[in-house]
């Protein structure tokens, strides 16, 4: 089990979040902060309780509201956000990230923030 984020950590991600949900305003895609959960290898008529592969990122971003049910995102978001502290570093870089990269979605961080974008050979870094 991971440790509680610190209050740093949910400042930014706090403030990310707020500065996303303001940009995407009146746009069809919709942004939720964790917890919200991305079931990232469902697809469209799979039945939930198959799915083991879970995650919660700090921020997600969904463009196709065919993804989103009342559990959550079905398959991968258009735009991943995960603020890394020190206390979720490894799980973050190695366990979140490969799995990301497996759905072929996007995980972005900047300044304890990295970013990555996908292209022709999956996850780069930008």
């Amino acid at each position: 089990m991971l440790a509680p984020p610190s209050r740093a950590h949910q400042k930014a991600c706090g403030e990310l979040f707020r500065q996303i949900a303001n940009y995407l305003d009146g746009k069809k895609c919709e942004a939720y902060p964790a917890p919200f959960t991305v079931r990232l290898f469902e697809k469209q008529d799979d039945n939930t309780a198959g799915i083991d592969t879970v995650v919660e990122p700090g921020i997600t971003v969904i463009c196709d509201s065919d993804k989103l049910d009342d559990k959550g995102c079905k398959g991968a978001p258009d735009l991943i956000d995960e603020v890394v502290s020190p206390s979720s570093q490894r799980h973050d870089h190695l366990t979140k990230f490969n799995l990301y990269q497996q759905a072929v979605a996007r995980h972005a961080q900047d300044r304890g923030i990295q970013r990555h974008r996908r292209g022709q050979q999956g996850l780069r870094r930008a």
